[in-house]
Formats: structure tokens, sequence, C-alpha cells
């Protein structure tokens, strides 16, 4: 676990040692000192809280704070001992689920490992957590969705444990590392291996339980729910649920694996992030040349997009008026049609007609996009996590209805949804356009997303269709067509959500939907230099009450 190299500042005999996390004041002599440097270049895992045993202090909000020196002793030995039993703990988890639920010695030591984690994960947030920041947290929906995820896992185990009378608990222990995991932006003082350490740990977790669920044999066969439809018996899997669950939690932190990687001074929120404006494409915002989707006729046009000015096509107006009016006439008939069909058994002749409907509403989509688009934004667009993530769900869709088609027309429909994803996601780079036409466009991809799930959760659409079989320890694995696409359209809801509540919330069409930036932990903003008053202000008070209990404490004592 690589540190950044502390520096040091003399002045007489007074000795200042800065660190990436948390500043630290001694009065030491100068040989000690020197000592205690060549031992922190020897073990670089640690940070520059173990200098003294007087009294330290850290920057928070740009004010020098003095901290307890028992919270920096209890930290440090904390995040050693919780690293290491987090570890432990997910080895033996992992042997004891590949050799099967006789495991039950591996079992217990995997408990007692995740007790001892937890144990000093609540020693380090003991006095050491900012409810300010918790309180940003809960207001991230990646935050949320993680968290009933985690309940939804409890629940199956608890309602479902398939013969493994230890299911609840690993599924309580499951919910309270999720909280751990993502409650890390609140802790104020941690080092950066101990971040980096248990975020690793909690990915590859979820990239071996993904293993699991869908190429070994974990749960096959399990129903979770069994219920009629028409008269044909529909069964939800276990095994279809919880790989949703795991998969989903994966992806949603995804994005805090990167941030991990690069910010190497701890400024950002793993999971705190903000909108950008589409002006400037930063969190601070520009007031000059913001596009509120008004034309000006008869002169040469220009908006800024990203920073950059962009100039207008001049006969732009003429498709915008018609592109918008067609794309409202067609696109709402033709995801009802869709959605009629495949209630009525595929009926071919309305599909072929939602087909129509189809076509034009993507025929009036280009007169919109034609010149009209800003490649600086979609260049922007595309390092975005929960874009990449609905393209690829859209190149699934489009892969599973190719290789395994319900109708002689699932091909088409395929490649009609995946030019859909690129219409909703790119309308973020749409130089011109009215707030109607966007409201419009999410409105209908939500509705289809959601028509479709409702279809294959309490539907016969798919019932019983494999998508591909194979063996694993002599025993038949399927992996069922309804269960993946119902997995497909459900992550799209999801990821889309954020950006349509901003939508919502932004009239004026300032923020970009699907463009985001961590939040800085000082600020409560995706800018470094621009506060968000009501945050700074509850971080501020924070600071104060702690400085004040610590200063009572030293009183008494």
């Amino acid at each position: 676990m690589r540190m950044m190299k502390p520096h040091i500042d003399e002045d007489e005999d007074k000795k200042t040692v800065v660190s990436d996390d948390i500043q630290v004041t001694t009065n030491d002599n100068a040989e000690k000192t020197s000592v205690r440097n060549q031992r922190r270049k020897k073990f670089k895992s640690m940070n520059s809280w173990n200098v003294s045993q007087k009294r330290r202090s850290i920057k928070l909000l740009g004010i020098e704070t003095k901290v307890d020196k028992n919270v920096i002793w209890r930290v440090k030995w904390g995040q050693y001992i919780a690293a290491l039993s987090a570890f432990l703990s997910a080895l033996s988890y992992t042997i004891a689920t590949s050799i099967g639920n006789d495991a039950i010695i591996l079992r217990f030591i995997t408990i007692a490992f995740l007790i001892i984690a937890i144990s000093c994960n609540v020693g380090i947030y003991y006095n050491n957590f900012s409810f300010a920041i918790l309180k940003r947290l809960c207001t991230e929906q990646n935050v949320i969705f993680i968290l009933l995820c985690s309940v939804c896992n409890l629940i199956i185990n608890i309602v479902n444990p398939t013969g493994d009378s230890m299911s609840w608990i690993f599924g309580m222990f499951y919910l309270v590392m999720v909280i751990f995991v993502i409650t890390l932006d609140a802790v104020m003082i941690k080092s950066r291996g101990f971040v980096i350490g248990i975020y690793s740990i909690f990915m590859l977790l979820h990239v071996y339980l993904i293993y699991q669920i869908t190429l070994g044999t974990v749960d096959n066969g399990v129903k979770l729910a069994t219920y009629h439809v028409q008269g044909e018996e529909v069964i939800l899997w276990r095994r279809s649920a919880k790989r949703l669950v795991y998969v989903q939690n994966f992806l949603f932190s995804f994005g805090g694996l990167f941030v991990v990687i690069k910010d190497k001074k701890m400024e950002l929120m793993l999971f705190g992030t903000g909108q950008i404006y589409r002006d400037t494409g930063t969190g601070r915002k520009n007031i000059g040349g913001t596009n509120k989707g008004n034309v000006t006729r008869g002169k040469r046009r220009s908006v800024f997009l990203l920073g950059t000015e962009e100039e207008v096509d001049e006969s732009l107006d003429w498709r915008l008026k018609r592109g918008q009016i067609g794309v409202a006439a067609f696109a709402f008939p033709a995801m009802i049609l869709y959605l009629i069909a495949v209630t009525q058994n595929n009926n071919l002749v309305i599909f072929m007609l939602s087909f129509a409907f189809q076509v034009a509403t993507i025929l009036s989509a280009g007169f919109i996009f034609y010149k009209n688009i800003s490649f600086t934004v979609v260049k922007r667009l595309l390092r975005e996590p929960n874009v990449i993530f609905i393209f690829v769900c859209g190149v699934l869709n489009l892969f599973i209805n190719i290789f395994k088609p319900s109708t002689s027309m699932s091909r088409i429909f395929g490649i009609v949804y995946l030019i859909l994803i690129v219409i909703v996601i790119f309308m973020d780079a749409i130089k011109i356009k009215s707030r109607k036409i966007l409201i419009s466009i999410n409105v209908i991809w939500l509705l289809l997303n959601v028509g479709n799930t409702i279809i294959l959760t309490f539907g016969t659409a798919d019932n019983n269709i494999k998508l591909f079989v194979y063996n694993i320890q002599n025993e038949e694995v399927i992996v069922w067509k309804r269960s993946i696409k119902r997995s497909i359209f459900l992550q799209c809801i999801l990821f889309s959500l954020n950006g349509i509540w901003v939508m919502i919330k932004d009239k004026k069409m300032e923020l970009m939907l699907f463009a985001t930036d961590n939040i800085y932990r000082d600020t409560g903003t995706s800018s470094k230099y621009i506060e968000d008053p009501e945050f700074s202000d509850r971080r501020k008070r924070e600071t104060e009450s702690s400085l004040r209990s610590m200063m009572m404490r030293e009183a008494q004592v």
C-alpha cells in the first residue's frame, strides 16, 4: 500500500510532519525525528500518525483541529487488524463456499474474523465520524440502491435459506459490510492504504460471488417463488435474484474504485457525486452561454458546452421543430403498441404497426441530432460508468435477441432498443433542444423499461426459455433468458434514475443528466473551490463540537 512521502519543516526544535491525510505536530528533538522518519520509510503502509504520543492536529475544512492521541492510536491499530481480519474472513469464506455446506469449521472461522473486523471498524468510527457527510451520502441514489439490494439479499437468506442454517447470518454480515464500505467517506481520519485494502476486498469478493452464482453450482435449481399467470407456472429462481443483487452492487460501486486509485490525497468522496454544468464541464456555474433551448433567428449562433464555444447550424430551426413534433407524435404510440404486442403472445400484426412508429420516431430524432451534436460532450459522456453500463446492457440485449429470438422480429427490436439507448444517453450532447422533448424521450424510456420488467416478472413472456446450458461437476446449470432480460431492463432503469431526477429539478437545463463528478469532502460540491453552505456549516459545527468534547475530557483528567 503506497503512500506519499511526507515532508518536514524545521523551526528551531519544533518539527511539523505533513502527510496526505492529516497534519501532526510534535516537540521532540531532531535525532528522534530522524529515526522515526527512517522507520516510516521502511513501513510505507502507514501514515504519520505514529510520530509522537503528544497531541496531534488534523485539518478539516481548512481549520487545524486538535485530535485526542487515543483516537490516533485506536485508528492506527484498528486499521491494521480490521484489514487483516477482513482479508482472512473473505479468504475463509471463499474456501468454505467452494467446499460446500459441509465446511462448518471454516464457516465459524469466517464468522470469528468478521466479528473481529466489525469490532475494529467500530473502534475506527468512534469519535471519528462525520454525520454531515453521512447525511450527504444518504441523498446518493447509488448508496440507496446498494443498501436496498443488500436488504433484499438478507430477506432472501432469511425466507429461503436453502437448507443452510447459517445463511441468514452471512446475509446480515453482508449488509453490515456494505454499510461500513459506503460510510468510509464519513470517516475523518483514515489512511489511504486502509481504504484501498477494504475497497479491494469488497470488490474482489463480489467478483467471486458473481462467478459462483453464474458459473458455479451455488443455489442451482432452487426456487425462490412460484406463481401462476394465465394458467402457466412461473418460477422466480433464487439464483437469478442473488446474481442481480451482487451484479448491481458491484456496478454501483465500480466508480468508487477509480476514485480510490486516482485520488491520492483523499479529497474526493467515493460514493458522493454531483452533476456538472453544460457550460463549463465542472461543478462551477457559468451563467454566460447557458443553453435554455431558445433559438435566435437570422443570426450566426453559438453555444458554450464544457467551456468550448460551438457554432449552431443556420437551418437548425426548421429541422428541430419538425423533429421534435415527430418524436412527440410517434414515440408514445410505438411504445404502447410494442408492450401490447408482447402481452398478446407476441402478436405479429401489432409488432409490425409498432415497428412503423419506431422507424418514424428514429427518423424524427435524426432531424434533431443532425448537425446539432457536440462531440466534445460525447467524449465526456463516454467516461461515465453509468453511460457505459447502459450501453453494454443494450448490446447484451441485442445479442440475446439475435441468438435466442422470441419472434421473427426480435432481432429488429434489439437494434431499435440499442438505438433508443444511444438517443437517450446522448441527449446531453445536443446543442439546442427544448425541455419538453427532453422530458418526453426520458419518460418514454423509463416507461418502456418498467413495462418490460413487469412483463418479464408477472407475465409469461420468455417463460421457461433456456438461454444456454452447461455442466459443472456433473451438474446441469441453466441460464434462463427471462431472468437475464429482466436484469438488463432493471439495470437500465436504475442507472437512468439519477439523470431523470436531475431532468425534473433542472428546469433551466443547466446541468448534464448523465455526466457527474465526485464530491469534495471539504466543500460538499463537485468543485474544489465552491462550497455547499449547508454542508460546510454542518461540518464546521461538527469540528467545533469535537474540539469542545476533547477539551472537556482533558479538563476532567
